[in-house]
């Protein structure tokens, strides 16, 4: 016949009401995270659109100059200056991403301890 194991209650358990306030902070700090992703996506979306907007504007331009041209030197010319605009402006542009993209993981990180500090504090 197997043994019996004694099992001894271990103190009273978690406090319920502390329990349902940490979890509320911890859906309200969800939440403010989740407020700040989408606002910096749509910072992030803003700046690729605005970039896309000022390439698609020189392509025009580009076209336009094109089918003004009298020569092939002219045209030759026309082509260069507007390849040599395309890698400056995406050179800057990654630059610009990047930075975008630094500052937004920084301000996260800084929120997502602030937050998770508060809730540490809150349940102590």
């Amino acid at each position: 016949m197997p043994k019996k194991i004694e099992t001894k209650p271990v103190g009273n358990g978690p406090d319920i009401e502390t329990v349902a306030e940490t979890g509320q902070r911890s859906l309200a700090a969800m939440a403010h995270l989740h407020s700040r992703a989408f606002r910096d996506a749509m910072k992030f979306n803003a700046e690729l659109l605005d970039f896309t907007r000022r390439r698609i504007g020189a392509n025009i331009d580009a076209s336009d100059r094109l089918t003004r041209c009298e020569t092939v030197t002219d045209a030759v010319d026309v082509m260069t200056g507007f390849c040599q605009g395309a890698v400056q402006d995406y050179a800057e542009e990654s630059t610009a991403l990047l930075r975008i993209g630094t500052e937004m993981a920084s301000k996260s990180t800084e929120e997502s301890v602030a937050e998770a500090s508060k809730i540490g504090a809150a349940t102590k």
